[in-house]
């Protein structure tokens, strides 16, 4: 049985790729952005999106999953399967919801990501602790005949997308679509929030690299995308930063889909307040895993104050095997260990943490310390 939209436990029969799902998700828990169903190879079309929830500790198969294409919704949340910037999945600054973006359009739907945003609308998804998805905030003008990328949300009401072309960029949106503007125009692929900033990541031209956004969390006027010093340094070619994750104000985590020979990999970075710059201190990347860099990526420290990093593989062909992976950052060198492999026919693309409940329920169940787990927004 698999959760639907409205969070409920469904009784129809599903595919083999899906498991028993309880009514709530487990603080602490990752969870993963999986494209297809297994039936047919991940393309350009319309993907349908499953949410998987997994064991940290340990890690086991998927617990539970939640599928955003139910039959009969009004609004449906679908990928294309080609376009590997698609499919970030980012925990609020509050920790209670998971974003993430798509399409409102039914699996199967040719050239997606082509489309016209007035006929597919673009879709910025809410997830909270008990599986409900809120998918009401669709953008009618923003990312026409383009991508819609990621999604990040301050606490339920607040929504700020990224993506490519004229109408893409940073855009924002309240939950339900009422008060929407284009914030900027860049091509950018992750949104993220830190300390009451939103941080963008991209690939395209001066601003390549991790992008401090001005106005804060600004939710209307033209805002500037500024590179933050130093990140546009690394490797051989051109960087292209994906997802990233901000340990402390000093200390930066970014994956780069390169081949690890050209620098990719999971990159650390420290800020250099005398200089002014970040510097780039070595990149995570693990032979085992063959050439490929990173895409998606979740942090948190554990008990004894390591990082302990989540990543999704970043293979450079949409039919090839994703993998969840982990790594306890203990040094230059410090193994990565595969936790699951997407089946025949499915991709990974996004990872974090499960939401937490409101802090009223979480005092009454006992969960508070579990907050310690999920992503550092400050």
């Amino acid at each position: 049985m698999v959760r639907t939209l409205q969070g409920f436990i469904g009784s129809s029969v599903v595919l083999a790729l899906t498991s028993l799902a309880s009514a709530a998700f487990v603080p602490g828990n990752l969870v993963v952005t999986r494209l297809g169903d297994g039936t047919a190879v991940v393309s350009s079309a319309a993907n349908p999106v499953t949410l998987v929830e997994y064991n940290t500790t340990p890690l086991s198969p998927s617990v539970s999953t939640l599928s955003l294409n139910s039959t009969g919704a009004a609004n449906k949340l679908t990928m294309s399967g080609s376009a590997t910037s698609e499919g970030a999945l980012t925990l609020s600054a509050d920790g209670r919801f998971l974003s993430l973006a798509g399409y409102n359009a039914t699996a199967g739907t040719a050239s997606i990501a082509g489309t016209s945003s007035a006929t597919v609308n673009r879709v910025a998804g809410l997830v909270d602790f008990n599986g409900n998805a809120n998918l009401s905030t669709v953008f009618a003008t923003n990312y026409n005949q383009n991508n819609i990328r990621s999604a990040v949300s301050s606490n339920g009401l607040t929504n700020w997308t990224t993506g490519a072309g004229a109408t893409g960029g940073l855009c924002y949106s309240d939950t339900g679509g009422a008060n929407q503007a284009q914030l900027n125009s860049l091509n950018t692929r992750v949104v993220n929030i830190f300390n009451s900033n939103l941080y963008v990541s991209s690939a395209s031209g001066q601003n390549v690299g991790i992008n401090l956004v001005s106005g804060g969390l600004a939710t209307s006027g033209a805002q500037t995308a500024t590179l933050l010093p130093g990140t546009n340094v690394s490797g051989t070619g051109t960087p292209s930063p994906y997802d990233f994750w901000f340990a402390d104000a000093g200390t930066l985590y970014v994956t780069d889909d390169r081949s690890t020979a050209n620098g990719g990999g999971i990159q650390k970075w420290l800020f250099n307040a005398g200089l002014n710059v970040w510097q780039l201190q070595y990149t995570l990347a693990d032979a085992l895993l063959g050439n490929t860099g990173f895409r998606s990526l979740a942090g948190t420290r554990d008990v004894n104050g390591a990082v302990v990093l989540y990543a999704i593989t970043g293979e450079s062909s949409s039919t090839a095997a994703t993998r969840l992976t982990a790594v306890t950052d203990l040094g230059a060198g410090s193994a990565i260990s595969v936790l699951q492999t997407s089946p025949t026919n499915t991709a990974f693309r996004g990872v974090d943490f499960a939401p937490v409940p409101e802090p009223t329920t979480m005092a009454l169940v006992g969960l508070a310390a579990l907050m310690l787990r999920r992503r550092a927004r400050a």
